[in-house]
């Protein structure tokens, strides 16, 4: 019998434009909320639209600084629940965590709603069962994946796909000049299953930008005038 995986590959889909999303892990830490509203607001002046959070971020802080925002409808929001720090995604946990951060965002509905990592401790079905619920309860429009290796996506697609759930269409990994673990088996499994990638660190942790400051200031020949 053929697997529910196999028989739904997806190669014809007409490459996409790259996007720019916003991080803000920073919101509440390293930038207060006032700091924080004028990077969204340069962001979104630039033609963007997508913000990413998650329920961990400076412990709820980056999603409570987004909600006080009262940003326009336009604006894509993207959170996460994880099993850290006593979490885990059992369904009540994904749907405490869920719930928290639409308060915290002062909305009813997420664009893009990710699994933060993987939970070994307990069966992806019931945390899939939760998600597909969350979702027809109108609580998020797309669920991603971040920080699962290949196999565990192809696994996730195929229960999803077996149960008629909502199967995941994002993953978020890490993704830059010196980590580039991705592209052995990863991406080509995403390609496979038609699901978009979004780089998370794309500067190596400002690595990147460090190095064009210094190459800038000692070689300022090469800077367009």
């Amino acid at each position: 019998m053929t697997s529910p995986c196999v028989a739904r590959r997806n190669m014809s889909s007409p490459a996409k434009k790259p996007v720019s999303l916003l991080g803000t892990m920073g919101f509440g830490g390293r930038a207060d909320a006032e700091q924080s509203l004028e990077m969204v607001k340069a962001f979104l002046d630039r033609g963007h639209n997508q913000v990413d959070t998650a329920f961990m971020y400076v412990d709820g802080k980056s999603e409570t600084i987004i909600g006080g925002m009262n940003l326009p409808k336009t604006v894509s929001i993207a959170t996460k629940a994880n099993p850290w720090d006593g979490k885990t995604l059992k369904p009540e946990s994904v749907r405490s965590q869920l719930e928290t951060s639409l308060q915290r965002l002062r909305t009813d509905c997420v664009d893009l709603f990710y699994l933060h990592a993987p939970d070994h401790q307990n069966p992806i079905e019931d945390t899939l069962r939760a998600c597909n619920d969350l979702h027809k309860e109108g609580k998020f429009k797309e669920l991603g994946l971040s920080n699962y290796v290949s196999w565990e996506v192809a696994e996730i697609v195929c229960i999803c796909r077996h149960n008629n759930w909502i199967v995941p269409t994002v993953y978020q990994g890490m993704y830059n000049a010196t980590t580039r673990q991705v592209e052995t088996e990863l991406l080509p499994c995403l390609r496979y299953y038609g699901m978009r990638f979004y780089a998370y660190n794309p500067l190596a942790g400002s690595l990147s930008w460090y190095t064009l400051q210094f190459h800038f200031k000692n070689y300022p020949r090469v800077i367009p005038k």
